[in-house]
């Protein structure tokens, strides 16, 4: 099987998404808007963050809800566990996928609360 690597921003070495066989793993994904500033707010940045991965999984022929495991990186789970527990709860509602939380020292910005990294499968048609 072929494996397909989606275009990331130049000079990265790394892309954003790798579709290999009957999978699409992708980059961590975090909460910034698109002219690169960070809100305070972890639903505002769990909310970017899960509408990049509805458009970025849909590019790949996947779909929100054929996630089947997310990995998820807290600067401070104890600030912002029970929040970010009912935002996935009501975004993965009737197809939650596996889940493991991990409290990391730091991001790549200070700002920034969480990043989340998702495993899906590829649509039967897609």
């Amino acid at each position: 099987m072929p494996i397909q690597r989606y275009e990331g921003r130049p000079g990265r070495p790394y892309v954003p998404m790798v579709k290999a066989g009957s999978f699409v793993f992708t980059a961590g994904y975090t909460g910034f808007r698109p002219d690169g500033s960070i809100p305070d707010d972890i639903d505002e940045q769990v909310t970017i963050i899960f509408d990049r991965a509805r458009a970025n999984l849909e590019k790949a022929g996947s779909s929100f809800d054929r996630i089947v495991s997310a990995t998820v990186y807290f600067t401070d789970q104890a600030r912002d566990r029970k929040r970010f527990d009912e935002l996935f709860g009501e975004a993965f509602a009737g197809h939650p996928p596996a889940r493991c939380c991990v409290g990391v020292t730091g991001l790549s910005d200070p700002a920034k609360r969480v990043e989340i990294q998702f495993i899906a499968m590829i649509n039967e048609e897609g």
